[in-house]
């Protein structure tokens, strides 16, 4: 069975819809990057925790709904999207 890795994009755009709301609009609500919406749509990257409360919060559904729709990446950057960095010594 085929494991759904793009529920929470899937359950965004519905709830988008549903509350007749643009991405920019939940971003700016939810005090987050257009860019991370649209990412977290996209599949590219997940949310933080704090990032989904808010979420949940401007869209009015339960915490558990939202974190229903959340699963971990397998493979590929964390939560946030942020590459390890490190500095050449020199």
């Amino acid at each position: 069975m085929k494991k759904d890795y793009n529920r929470l994009g899937k359950w965004l755009g519905q709830q988008l819809l549903k509350h007749n709301i643009s991405p920019e609009v939940l971003a700016n609500r939810a005090r987050v990057s257009r860019a991370s919406v649209y990412f977290w749509m996209a599949d590219i990257t997940r949310p933080g925790v704090q990032s989904m409360v808010k979420v949940c919060q401007v869209l009015n559904v339960p915490l558990e709904e939202g974190l229903a729709q959340y699963t971990p990446k397998e493979n590929g950057r964390p939560a946030g999207g942020k590459k390890a960095f490190k500095a050449k010594a020199g």
